[in-house]
């Protein structure tokens, strides 16, 4: 279970037991899910199990850097259809819009 991927493999089973105890893991799961629920409707994210700190400060921690490249990626986005649409206007019924029509059909 969760608690074996946590320690490993090799963990002792008192270990594995502490963990899964710890972490509610030995509830039933809609008890688990309601508490967690609970937690996240009042802005508790919990705990990372990796990490062992505080998931929002994990994400706020994070956030400066997704937005940096998820705007970078947006704008290149933009560019880059922006070219291929004022190449495919500019060379209707030539050779490049027949190279991007192809390009278009590939599926992703």
């Amino acid at each position: 279970g969760p608690a074996v991927g946590l320690l490993g493999e090799q963990a002792a089973a008192g270990q594995v037991e502490e963990i899964t105890t710890r972490l509610g893991l030995d509830r039933p799961a809609i008890e688990v899910w309601a508490s967690w629920m609970g937690r996240l409707l009042s802005g508790d994210l919990g705990t990372s199990w990796r990490e062992q700190a505080p998931v929002v400060e994990l994400l706020l921690e994070r956030l400066p850097l997704t937005l940096t490249l998820t705007t970078a990626a947006a704008l290149l986005a933009a560019v880059a259809g922006t070219l291929v649409g004022v190449t495919a206007s500019a060379c209707a019924a030539r050779w490049p819009v027949a190279v991007l029509g192809a390009l278009h059909a590939v599926p992703a």
